[in-house]
């Protein structure tokens, strides 16, 4: 879904249902795309990279099925590394938020 609506980007920052919730390999649980870049930061490099490699992106893949947000999603794919993956989120996050106002 591309986001193009205030309601589509208030439904993309949202909660999604817990039985979608991202389950992160540290314990961590994720509601929300807002909680992944706290999340990112706090998560060690080799619990990263359990989820982005080079055959999967598991946040990416979260985004796409359950959060809705292909642009978001197709632009992670292209990333490996903890660093861009934080400010890709982070700024699409912000960008969201004002699309929502």
């Amino acid at each position: 879904m591309a986001i193009s609506s205030k309601n589509d980007a208030k439904k993309a920052l949202s909660d999604v249902n817990p039985n979608h919730n991202f389950f992160v390999r540290n314990g961590h649980v994720l509601k929300n795309i807002k909680e992944l870049p706290s999340a990112l930061r706090k998560m060690k490099k080799d619990e990263f990279e359990h989820h982005v490699n080079k055959e999967r992106n598991d946040f990416a893949n979260w985004i796409k099925h359950i959060v809705k947000d292909t642009k978001l999603a197709a632009d992670l794919m292209k990333i490996k590394d903890k660093k861009n993956t934080i400010k890709k989120i982070s700024d699409r996050v912000k960008w969201l938020e004002k699309k929502a106002k």
